[in-house]
C-alpha cells in the first residue's frame, strides 16, 4: 500500500504516513504512479541511510519503525500517554505521532505546539524537559529582575522565548523521547510490549 500524498510504501492498515503525517483513507492503490515514486525514493533512501549510520551521536532509534509503522506509533502513545500497551488514541497521542514522524524521516525542526503556545515553558517542565523548561521561563524572568535592560526590550526577550519555545516544543519533546527510546531499546531489544511499559513510566 502507498500513501496518496507523497508515494511512499507503508504497512497495510496504517492510520497515519509515517513520512509525511497524512491521513490515510483507505483508498490507496498500487498505481504505476506510486510504484515508480517507491522505487526513486527506494534509491535514495539507501543512500541517506549508509551516511545516517555513521554518527552515532545523533538522537534517533534504530526500530523497524519505518518497515512498521504501527510500532512506533505504539511507542509514541505509551509515551505520551503513559499507557503501558500505547494504545490510547487521542489529540495529544496523534499530533506527536505525526511531529515525532516528520521529525524522525523528514528531520524537522520547526512545527506549531498549541501546548507550548498558550503555557511556555511549563509545556515543556510538564513532559520532563525540565532544562529547557526552565530555560524558557526564567531567562524572561531573570532580565526582568535584574532590570538589565529597558522595557521595551525587556519585553522582546519574553517574546522571543514564548516564539522560540511554541516553533522548537516537538523537537525538544522528541530529543527525550528519542533518548529514552534507546534505554529502552537496549534493555529490551526487538520486544515492543517491553519497550512501551518502559516508556509510560518515563
Amino acid at each position: 500500500m502507498y500513501c496518496s500524498n507523497c508515494g511512499k510504501e507503508i504497512q497495510e492498515g496504517s492510520s497515519f504516513c509515517p513520512f509525511c503525517g497524512s491521513k490515510i483513507t483507505g483508498t490507496e492503490k498500487n498505481t504505476a504512479d506510486n510504484i515508480e515514486s517507491k522505487t526513486e525514493s527506494a534509491d535514495t533512501t539507501g543512500s541517506s541511510t549508509a551516511g545516517s549510520t555513521q554518527n552515532t551521536n545523533q538522537n534517533t532509534s534504530n526500530i523497524n519503525s519505518e518497515s512498521n509503522p504501527d510500532d512506533f506509533k505504539r511507542l509514541v502513545s505509551a509515551y505520551i500517554s503513559h499507557d503501558e500497551n500505547g494504545k490510547i488514541e487521542s489529540n495529544a497521542t496523534r499530533h506527536y505521532y505525526v511531529a515525532f514522524s516528520k521529525i524522525k524521516n523528514q528531520n524537522q525542526t520547526v512545527s506549531m505546539h498549541w501546548g507550548a503556545f498558550w503555557f511556555g515553558g511549563w509545556n515543556l517542565i510538564y513532559r520532563k524537559s525540565f532544562l529547557y523548561g526552565f530555560l524558557f521561563i526564567g531567562i524572561p524572568i531573570l532580565f526582568t529582575l535584574m532590570m538589565v535592560v529597558e522595557n521595551g526590550l525587556t519585553a522582546f526577550v519574553d517574546l522571543a522565548a514564548w516564539a522560540t519555545c511554541f516553533m522548537l516544543a516537538d523537537k525538544i519533546h522528541y530529543m527525550r523521547f528519542a533518548t529514552k527510546l534507546q534505554e529502552a531499546e537496549r534493555a529490551y531489544p526487538n520486544d515492543i510490549s517491553s519497550q512501551c511499559k518502559y516508556l509510560a513510566h518515563c
